[in-house]
């Protein structure tokens, strides 16, 4: 049995590597792209964006405020807007298409848990 304490300092080291490898996989995109921003303000950047973002009300995934708050935040750094709505769109991708389609994977393989997923989301509109 693991002590609540470490369980606690597992979960922070999790989250702070989880961040870390967000803050890297941007830092290359806007490398990639000419956005010559240090790691370490890109890294900041987008998980404050990513953070702050989810604030707001938006859509699944959310589509449309992301980028509209990354854009909006690059600009102040004098990045050229054009490249700061691919930077977003990119990174945005990046961050959730792995996301989905190990989910898919996950409720493809356990068909079970799939049918129950749709079952329970057809309930309530059924109702209606």
């Amino acid at each position: 049995m693991h002590s609540q304490k470490g369980v606690v300092l597992a979960c922070l080291a999790l989250t702070l590597d989880g961040w870390l490898f967000i803050g890297i996989a941007a830092w290359l995109i806007a490398e990639a792209m000419g956005i010559g921003l240090p790691f370490w303000t890109v890294t900041v950047l987008i998980v404050a964006v990513l953070r702050g973002a989810g604030f707001t009300p938006a859509p699944t995934g959310m589509v449309g405020v992301y980028e509209f708050v990354t854009v909006s935040t690059l600009v102040l750094f004098a990045v050229d807007p054009a490249i700061a709505v691919s930077f977003a769109l990119v990174t945005h991708a990046v961050i959730y298409l792995p996301r989905i389609v190990l989910g898919a994977c996950v409720l493809l393989a356990d068909r079970a848990a799939f049918a129950h997923a749709i079952t329970s989301v057809m309930e309530p509109l059924q109702q209606l």
